[in-house]
């Protein structure tokens, strides 16, 4: 599995406020100076190629107020560079025009907006730029002037569903909730546990949370088992994790003798947010039959960030995660160097 470093599937749903403008260009002339005096501005915006919509025209003004609004979702792509403090992604584009009712309408001037994750509320003026004449845009106007005045506000987007092979940024601290359920009657007891590794794929019993040791050395991962709602809840702070820590996995295991994950109906998952209990991602796996034990997801660290991913492996007889030492360093192998394979 590869992974684009400066890519991932955190998105973000991004409100764009158009609110005002000032000292824009004039474009309409006087009907008895003949000087040109006034405008009547709108708006079109577009976030890289695709265009949003326009704001309504102000008859007769240089100083219109749109307080025109727009919501869009910002791709994958662009939400982990903007979090990350780029500005090299798509900008939000703003068009402005005169509005003309016996000829074509009058181009005024451009803005870009550049989006930035590293402020999640931004409302700051921008200058109106004269275009940029080339062969795919033909819009430009030489005494373009004034600013415009936008608010942008990006928040992230809730309740993804999670896919097999992507990768998903996550914040430093974070609750993972596993349910299931079972026919009336019947005991199928599950060891959900979080397993730590090194650089090299081995175990780290002292970072690991399991049925006999619910909380790890330091306190970084906590495990909560509410039994009578077939619930566990791992409680994390990334940020505390030791730095000799390589990766987490979430390995879910059947210790009931005779039963495997047949006789549980239905496994669900789902990342929150620590601090402010939104829900970020979710996930169903899929049926593991008369398996014994499942990969369920990984956390892995690369250069100070965590990032999880959905795993399907599956194991046809282990009752203990300890026994499962080959296939954690196996599921580990594309996040090893090429020394530290050839060290194990």
């Amino acid at each position: 599995m590869e992974r684009d470093s400066q890519c991932s599937n955190f998105s973000f749903v991004l409100d764009v406020s158009i609110i005002r403008g000032v000292d824009l260009v004039a474009k309409d002339k006087h009907w008895l100076s003949r000087k040109k005096t006034t405008s009547d501005p709108y708006v079109k915006a577009y976030y890289g190629n695709k265009y949003l919509g326009k704001t309504q025209t102000i008859d007769k003004t240089l100083d219109p107020i749109w307080n025109w609004k727009v919501r869009i979702t910002v791709p994958a792509d662009d939400a982990s560079r903007a979090r990350q403090g780029y500005t090299d992604m798509s900008h939000i584009r703003l068009h402005i025009f005169d509005k003309d009712k016996m000829s074509e309408d009058d181009f005024m001037g451009e803005v870009l907006v550049p989006v930035c994750g590293n402020d999640p509320l931004t409302e700051e003026w921008y200058d109106v730029l004269t275009g940029n004449y080339n062969m795919n845009n033909k819009l430009v106007c030489m005494n373009a002037s004034g600013k415009i005045k936008i608010r942008l506000e990006m928040t992230q987007k809730k309740g993804i569903t999670m896919e097999p092979g992507s990768i998903y940024e996550i914040p430093t601290k974070f609750d993972l909730t596993l349910r299931w359920n079972i026919d009336a009657g019947q005991i199928t007891n599950l060891d959900n546990s979080c397993v730590a590794i090194d650089n090299e794929g081995n175990i780290l019993m002292d970072q690991s949370v399991y049925s006999g040791q619910l909380i790890n050395s330091n306190g970084s991962v906590r495990r909560f088992d509410l039994v009578e709602n077939c619930e566990t809840i791992f409680s994390c702070n990334l940020h505390k994790v030791d730095n000799w820590v390589r990766a987490l996995y979430f390995i879910l295991i059947v210790e009931t003798p005779d039963k495997t994950f047949k006789d549980l109906k239905i496994i669900s998952a789902k990342i929150s947010d620590e601090t402010s209990e939104e829900s970020l991602y979710q996930c169903t796996p899929k049926n593991s039959g008369e398996h014994t034990a499942m990969f369920l997801m990984r956390f892995a660290r690369e250069n100070h960030t965590w990032s999880t991913t959905l795993i399907d492996n599956k194991h046809h007889t282990a009752r203990d995660f300890r026994t499962l030492t080959h296939e954690v360093r196996d599921s580990s192998r594309d996040i090893m160097t090429e020394t530290q394979l050839q060290n194990t």
